[in-house]
């Protein structure tokens, strides 16, 4: 919000630059520790034509680097029907998780159970 008023590329940098710095100290604590980053998604159809769902973001810096890289697991949480669950690896979306840590790509909407299977694993 300091920058909130400043014109052209500069706060764009900063802003990436400090997501950047927040996710760099998450990655580097202990191991012991369970972080959870939890964001919106978007979907985006390139000129090709293919469709994917990706974590959004603001500012072009933080779309090439893609923040998804930077987590081993990626949970998109889905609603349809009154059935909520999160997508664990997909085709079209940037969800992923080692495998064999999920029985499927679709799992209940529990971050309880997904910490708990991932421990496990």
């Amino acid at each position: 919000m300091e920058n909130v008023h400043e014109k052209g590329y500069g706060k764009w940098v900063d802003l990436a630059e400090n997501v950047y710095s927040i996710i760099s100290m998450a990655n580097a604590m202990r191991d012991d520790l369970t972080i959870i980053f939890v964001g919106h998604s978007e979907t985006i159809t390139d000129e090709a034509g293919y469709t994917q769902t990706r974590l959004k973001t603001n500012g072009r810096k933080l779309e090439k680097i893609v923040l998804e890289s930077k987590f081993s697991t990626v949970l998109l949480a889905k609603g349809s029907e009154g059935k909520y669950i999160f997508e664990t690896q997909s085709k079209q979306s940037t969800a992923k998780s080692p495998m064999g840590a999920f029985e499927s790509f679709e799992i209940e909407n529990d971050i309880t159970k997904a910490i708990e299977a991932l421990k496990e694993y």
